[in-house]
């Protein structure tokens, strides 16, 4: 029999001596006297437990120094695994199993090495699996505004650096495992190359963060005119990167790309220069937030494109309603092609024309300043106006006729003036006649008239919403104002 016919065949041969077991059994206890039987009875045993380590040896994944053990252990001299090729006889080592199975210390040492060299042969399966893995594995970059592929996707990114993890973190398990001695080394060396990439591609994401945002500020717009020593600056770490990225896409795969440390101090040198800019980035938002205080409501990223927008109002009014301004919406200019602004308006699109109109050019702060100082003018302007024509105007009329706000501060200002010269007429009450107090009762009714609760339908759709509380505003004051000097009077 060669040793590829007993692979094959040693399942059928230990059910033959699991057979001849059974039968062994099924003789009677008187039967244990005889000599033949005790004989017979050893020899079953024996040949089935030396069968057993054969079939341990024929599926176990020995390497050569497992054979050298394996033959030392059985006092074979010589290469055994020469002699143990698929169709060489395995009747040296049949022979030296079943004379040395004894059940006792050679056996357990055997059993021992076979199971040390199974545990080996996962190790190692593993291992070669986790090295084919990112020995092939291929940097992915996207594409990136017009510049190309360039860009690391956020989502593969993620997927990279969970496989990495996984990878250190079952390197680090087997080469603490007293099974892997053998390639220790070799575990370690592939490990350090992993935790390189690992570090490496950490490195890589900050600086292609910091990156993305310092290209957007200094891609054009205002603020690379304002900061010329910055933009100088970031324009040459913006071409070293773009290097580093050109080599990864001609040099595709983990391993060639980060193998050695100079990526990973490329990517420190590039992250702390872009940090230094960040700085000098954030010394001008900040002196320019101290311009402008109203740009300390926004976040960085909106103060960044305003200011990169400070030359074109209309793009900057559309982060009006991002913090700078809760009741502005936008801007009306005189014409298409106008930088002046006339009119500001509300979300609710309510519209009040500025009394002073505002040049939106030059910086940023320096025209929304005006802005803000024109506004408080209007405002001052139309709360005067308010406060006169709620006198003189029919309610609805004034109600109507006035920006919301302008109209619920008029209201106010005449249910305090009726509170006034209410509580001025009580007092003179006190000194009236009966018949006068009964007279001027009845005119005191009819001091304010009353607002029509219907807006007709020829008004603004918006302006219903913003007038119905100031309407049950002034028909909820009327009593407030009329009824004490009336009771009075009575």
């Amino acid at each position: 029999m060669t040793w590829d016919e007993c692979r094959q065949d040693i399942a059928d041969v230990l059910r033959t001596a699991s057979d001849h077991q059974s039968h062994v059994q099924t003789f009677g206890k008187s039967a244990g006297s005889w000599a033949m039987f005790q004989e017979y009875s050893d020899t079953v045993s024996h040949s089935t437990d030396a069968l057993e380590l054969i079939n341990a040896v024929c599926a176990a994944p020995l390497q050569e120094r497992h054979w050298a053990k394996l033959g030392s252990l059985c006092d074979l001299s010589g290469n055994l695994s020469n002699h143990l090729s698929n169709q060489s006889s395995p009747a040296r080592l049949w022979s030296a199993i079943v004379d040395r199975a004894d059940g006792g210390t050679k056996t357990a040492e055997v059993e021992d090495l076979l199971a040390l060299a199974i545990r080996e042969g996962k190790l190692r399966s593993t291992f070669d699996a986790i090295k084919s893995q990112w020995t092939t594995a291929t940097i992915q970059l996207g594409p990136y505004k017009s510049k190309g592929d360039i860009f690391l996707e956020s989502s593969t990114a993620a997927d990279v650096m969970d496989g990495l993890e996984d990878a250190i973190m079952t390197l680090g398990s087997m080469a603490s495992n007293r099974a892997s001695h053998h390639f220790r080394d070799e575990i370690k060396e592939f490990l350090k190359l992993l935790s390189n990439i690992e570090e490496s591609m950490q490195l890589w994401l900050s600086t292609q963060s910091v990156w993305s945002y310092m290209e957007a500020v200094f891609d054009g717009g205002d603020i690379a005119a304002q900061l010329p020593d910055e933009a100088a600056r970031f324009s040459g770490i913006d071409a070293r990167y773009l290097d580093i990225v050109r080599e990864a896409k001609q040099v595709p795969l983990f391993a060639e790309f980060f193998r050695g440390d100079d990526k990973r101090e490329a990517f420190v040198v590039l992250l702390d220069e872009l940090e230094t800019c960040q700085k000098s980035l954030s010394a001008y938002l900040e002196s320019k937030r101290k311009m402008f205080p109203r740009f300390y409501f926004v976040s960085d990223s909106t103060l960044l494109e305003i200011l990169s927008n400070g030359s074109n109002p209309r793009a900057v009014q559309r982060q009006f309603q991002a913090g700078l301004f809760d009741g502005v919406d936008r801007l009306t200019f005189e014409s298409e092609s106008s930088v002046v602004a006339t009119h500001i308006i509300s979300k609710e699109g309510e519209s009040v024309q500025l009394r002073t109109s505002v040049v939106a050019t030059g910086p940023a702060e320096m025209w929304l300043s005006d802005l803000v100082q024109s506004m408080r003018e209007t405002m001052r302007y139309e709360a005067r106006r308010a406060a006169k024509e709620v006198h003189r105007m029919p309610v609805e009329e004034f109600l109507f006729g006035r920006p919301a706000q302008m109209a619920l501060l008029g209201l106010q200002l005449k249910w305090t003036a009726g509170t006034l010269l209410s509580a001025v007429l009580h007092c003179c009450l006190v000194c009236l006649p009966g018949r006068c107090r009964r007279g001027l009762g009845r005119a005191l009714r009819h001091t304010l008239p009353t607002p029509s609760p219907r807006p007709p339908h020829t008004r603004p759709r918006h302006s219903h919403a913003r007038r119905f509380p100031i309407c049950r505003l002034q028909t909820s004051s009327r009593p407030s104002i009329s009824r004490p000097s009336a009771r009075r009077a009575r």
